[in-house]
């Protein structure tokens, strides 16, 4: 009985590790089986060591399975893009990832309490033998290959990007070398999420504007803004798509400017908007925002969500949100979650209320096809059944945003304005391995930064219909749509940004990515 028991926890982080390198074995399973074996004796070995320990190892334990939760949902490693994700959810959205990865959650969790609480021998030939073998296979590559470790590209764009987020030049040398460590040994990735989390949640963002010599040329009163959420415009009948998601939009082809090649700035939510919203550079300037721009040429400014509102945590949305004149969130006001339709009313409501004569920006925030998609549209619009459960109830939410949208429409027409509409990102590709999820693995797809962007009504801009526009340069967009301009979008700045053919967004690690693309 004491053999078998012996083999219980090596058992058990054999089969952690594997979970842990599913994305490994899809390019070559001999190689992916030499890391599983490493890994198991690495972990067995720091387990081991640190014997009776329960605080330590429960500690230990909480490091390696948070990190196979994350792997086993997004198919990713831990980022600061997941961090602040987990700070900025609500307990709703919480519960609902949960109970949609039930499996994920219950392995690891039974894992987190079975490396804490099994049975390991005290024998010293072991514990020495399997962490010397470990850290070994850990940090000998990385060594022996210091000498190019940091001549690299990589390196100089990754310290670059340490830099512009505040880091000296060791810290980032020290980040980079353990990022090295986790080709090999992915739970130490989370040593830079923590390290990149802890340092956003600390600065100090200005708010305040300082844009310079702005002015306002020849535009309308009444502007708005349409942000979607996870929407894909390969999943929309308007760009293609097999399925009648958007009756209403294709029908209106005729009077909107319908963006065929558009790319949001990054992933998620949490690294998009800030860099589509403001003049980013490695990372967004929050006091150069397009709210702050709007502001700064006469424009009352509202921001009307049906998201939830953050806490003083929050480096991202809320903090944009909080530089208008007039916010509004739904959370503030009901406890469940609502349609989007909510957001149609607060916009006839905010028209009505205001005077046409003013110069007013409005920017809808809506919820769109978040997850869980079940929850994002009303039982009439379920008209996909029968095929994929989860495709279907995507392409529920497209169907109803195509609503939401033509309804705004109507509304923006009715009192003389012009609407604009791009989502904040798309998702992962239906038939990839962890489908319509949020990509936040190291190296992203360009699939997943793809979204709608289209204009009401027809307005002659220098993009073209079917150019390659990366939104990270959303700013320059606005001011030629919205007639408002800056000193600091002239001088061939924005003519340059919106000419270029590479697709730029940052990915879950906060590291900016430029795709060359062939537009037309």
């Amino acid at each position: 009985m004491l053999k078998m028991k012996v083999l219980y926890l090596p058992a058990l982080i054999l089969v952690s590790m594997i979970f842990l390198n599913l994305d490994k074995y899809e390019y070559s399973f001999l190689k992916a089986s030499v890391h599983v074996v490493f890994q198991s004796i690495l972990v067995y070995g720091v387990l081991a060591t640190s014997g009776s320990l329960v605080i330590l190892r429960a500690f230990i334990s909480l490091f390696i399975t948070s990190a196979l939760y994350i792997q086993l949902t997004y198919g990713a490693g831990l980022s600061v893009s997941v961090f602040m994700s987990m700070i900025e959810s609500s307990s709703g959205e919480s519960l609902a990832f949960i109970a949609s990865n039930l499996f994920s959650t219950l392995f690891s969790i039974t894992c987190l309490l079975l490396m804490t609480y099994l049975y390991v021998p005290t024998i010293k030939l072991i514990t020495v033998g399997t962490l010397s073998v470990g850290l070994s296979y850990l940090i000998i590559p990385s060594v022996v290959t210091s000498h190019n470790l940091y001549s690299t590209p990589e390196y100089d764009l990754f310290r670059r990007s340490g830099i512009a987020r505040g880091h000296s030049n060791l810290f980032t040398s020290v980040e980079y070398f353990i990022d090295d460590l986790s080709n090999r040994f992915p739970p130490l990735s989370s040593i830079r999420g923590i390290t990149d989390t802890v340092s956003l949640v600390a600065t100090k963002q200005n708010m305040e504007s300082t844009w310079t010599e702005v002015t306002l040329k020849g535009s309308s009163n009444l502007l708005v803004l349409g942000i979607g959420e996870s929407l894909r415009a390969d999943n929309m009948e308007v760009y293609g798509y097999k399925k009648d998601t958007t009756p209403r939009l294709s029908s209106m082809v005729g009077s909107i400017d319908l963006y065929t090649r558009a790319y949001s700035a990054g992933t998620t939510t949490w690294s998009s908007i800030p860099s589509m919203l403001t003049k980013a550079g490695s990372i967004p300037d929050f006091s150069k925002s397009i709210i702050n721009l709007a502001r700064d040429a006469g424009y009352e400014t509202f921001w009307l969500s049906n998201n939830t509102k953050h806490s003083e945590w929050d480096f991202s949305v809320s903090a944009i949100a909080e530089q208008a004149d007039h916010i509004y969130f739904v959370s503030d006001h009901s406890s469940d979650n609502q349609y989007d339709s909510v957001l149609v009313s607060k916009l006839v409501e905010t028209l009505e209320a205001s005077s046409e004569m003013k110069k007013r920006l409005i920017v809808l925030n809506f919820f769109g096809s978040h997850f869980n998609f079940i929850d994002r549209y009303p039982q009439e619009y379920s008209k996909f059944e029968g095929g994929d459960l989860k495709l279907d109830r995507y392409d529920n939410t497209v169907l109803y945003t195509d609503y939401i949208q033509s309804e705004v429409i109507k509304a923006v027409e009715k009192h003389g304005g012009k609407y604009m509409f791009f989502s904040d990102h798309g998702l992962m590709h239906p038939e990839s391995v962890t489908p319509l999820r949020h990509d936040v693995r190291s190296d992203p797809d360009i699939d997943s930064v793809k979204v709608p962007f289209f204009v009401y009504p027809k307005t002659k801009m220098s993009i073209g219909i079917n150019s390659v526009i990366s939104l990270f340069y959303f700013e320059c967009i606005f001011s030629e749509w919205s007639g408002i301009s800056a000193a600091e979008l002239k001088n061939g700045y924005c003519e340059d940004a919106l000419g270029k053919k590479e697709v730029v967004f940052i990915d879950t690690n906060l590291r900016r990515h430029e795709v060359l693309l062939q537009g037309e």
